[in-house]
């Protein structure tokens, strides 16, 4: 079952990451970057992460439209469009922009991984104080963790969920993997279990930090997380 076609199936992708995904984020690199909560582009489903600061002056992006809708609902109606990191619809609006929850992992390609850093640098306005903050899975650690090969149990909306996660390397000179996600819901007499595959890509630190320098932008902070798989980049305009 893809789900990806329903907002049912959108809201137990989006308990998922609430329940098993968000917690493994590394939330020092966030606090760095809200020096100034407003004027914030936010990208990416991880809205529980952006409530501390979030304000009517920020924006929503994501490439679906039924996660965008829970991101209103959890982020109290803030505008929120449906777009694509690689061609971003914004030109110097932003103080802050920050894209968790690997976003990156879906750049694919070199082309994939220009094209974003491009669009992520037009959004800024031209201020030394503006600042991008982005995260990838780290092609060193990530497939030792147990985040994608692995098992975990969580509760979505009262009912007890289980998933088991396996990956299948697709291209070891890019990163790139095949993920299966199996989540399966207990609903006492009956277990309905959904599953769904993607590619995903996981990089180097250098390797993300050369492409987005490339581009105008400048590395301000770099940070690794091994036991979560997790590296973490903050940029400058140049």
């Amino acid at each position: 079952m893809d789900l990806t076609t329903s907002s049912t199936q959108a809201s137990l992708m989006n308990a998922y990451y609430r329940a098993w995904s968000v917690r493994r984020v590394a939330t020092a690199p966030l606090r760095g970057v809200m020096q100034s909560t407003t004027n914030v582009l936010w990208i990416g489903s991880y809205f529980e992460l952006a409530k501390p600061w979030a304000d009517a002056s920020w924006v929503l992006l994501d490439l679906d439209a039924d996660m965008l809708m829970l991101g209103r609902q959890v982020l109290s109606g803030l505008p929120a469009v449906l777009g694509d990191i690689r061609h971003l619809p914004f030109f110097e609006r932003f103080d802050t922009v920050v894209a968790l929850g690997a976003v990156t992992a879906y750049l694919l390609d070199d082309i994939s991984v220009e094209c974003a850093a491009q669009a992520l640098r037009s959004t800024l306005v031209r201020r030394p104080t503006a600042r991008l903050l982005i995260d990838a899975y780290d092609s060193d650690t990530i497939h030792a963790t147990n985040y994608f090969n692995g098992r975990g149990e969580w509760f979505h909306a009262h009912t007890r969920c289980t998933h088991t996660v396996e990956t299948q390397h697709l291209s070891k000179s890019n990163g790139v993997f095949l993920t299966t996600l199996t989540i399966a819901e207990d609903r006492g007499s009956e277990i309905h279990s959904h599953r769904f595959q993607f590619r995903q890509r996981a990089f180097t630190g250098s390797d993300l930090a050369g492409a987005f320098e490339k581009q105008g932008l400048r590395l301000l902070d770099a940070y690794t997380d091994p036991g979560q798989g997790r590296l973490y980049q903050t940029y400058a305009l140049v």
